[in-house]
């Protein structure tokens, strides 16, 4: 009751006084420390911000999105236009789902609607006469302040029963420096099938590890494909499936990718630049701000 009584102060005195959104001059990625689970946020140049996933929790009572995602989006002052929903696990969906009604996102995209899956009938509820629903699939999403979304995979609207991690939204973000790929718990067999398409274009910045950095992504061909300079692992510490897994960390040791993973980094902001990116995490959270440290130079 405690922590509810916080969090409903917290946005109370955002509304009551509220401050400028942030508006960074160059696209900044951030990876945030929801435990075992994915959520990711990009604010693109003027301030508007798309939301990926928004991580979930196995305790029934405790909602990741309004716990930790919010505060931190508030904190950060990001004013979120977009959100992607890369699949129904609760893990990546459930945190989204709570954060649609308190948002009001422009749009939600999803590329799967299983068919009686609890989290979609609670996210056609939270989104009724406040956001657009939005089946995405493979191609070109979205164009703003000088940066693309497209989605690479799924090429087709999944709409069966079971929700698989192969349905997962694989959304590739960029600008006109760098690219970021996030590949949702994407397996090996979508991996792929990317890279059997001529219009992919290789190289990325930023990978954000299919599937936690399981061994059932992050296979050797792809990561030779895109040989990114940074992967990103999301998911807590010591959690049952131990991930990341030891194979897809000797596959990056192996092509000589960097790697940081947020069970021991926290919250993480990576800023593209014309010269590479840049790498902080957060070492400070008030009521009203976020204070960074950078924790590398900038990657070439």
């Amino acid at each position: 009751r405690r922590g509810a009584a916080a969090l409903l102060c917290l946005v109370l005195s955002a509304q009551a006084w509220p401050q400028p959104p942030y508006r960074p001059q160059r696209m900044q990625v951030f990876f945030l420390d929801v435990g075992q689970g994915d959520c990711a946020c990009v604010v693109f140049p003027g301030g508007d911000a798309l939301l990926i996933d928004g991580g979930g929790s196995r305790v029934r009572d405790f909602s990741v999105g309004r716990r930790v995602v919010l505060p931190f989006l508030l904190r950060g002052r990001v004013r979120v236009r977009w959100m992607a929903i890369s699949h129904f696990h609760p893990d990546h969906a459930a945190g989204i789902v709570d954060l649609v009604p308190l948002l009001r996102p422009r749009e939600v995209w999803i590329s799967s609607a299983p068919r009686g899956d609890p989290l979609m009938a609670r996210l056609i509820d939270a989104a009724r006469g406040v956001s657009r629903i939005r089946r995405v699939v493979a191609g070109p999403v979205l164009e703003t302040a000088g940066c693309r979304v497209t989605c690479l995979s799924p090429e087709r609207f999944s709409s069966g029963r079971e929700v698989e991690n192969d349905d997962s939204q694989v959304l590739l973000v960029e600008d006109d420096c760098n690219r970021f790929l996030f590949s949702g718990d994407a397996g090996s067999a979508v991996e792929e099938r990317i890279l059997s398409r001529a219009v992919f274009p290789p190289g990325v910045a930023v990978l954000k590890a299919g599937h936690h950095g399981s061994a059932t992504s992050s296979c050797m061909r792809f990561l030779s494909m895109l040989v990114p300079r940074l992967a990103v692992f999301s998911c807590s510490a010591r959690n049952p499936f131990g991930f990341p897994h030891a194979w897809v960390i000797e596959r990056l040791r192996h092509a000589g990718i960097p790697w940081v993973c947020t069970s021991w980094a926290g919250h993480l902001r990576i800023h593209s630049g014309r010269r590479g990116i840049e790498v902080s995490r957060v070492v400070s959270e008030s009521a009203s701000t976020l204070i960074f440290a950078r924790v590398s130079h900038t990657i070439q």
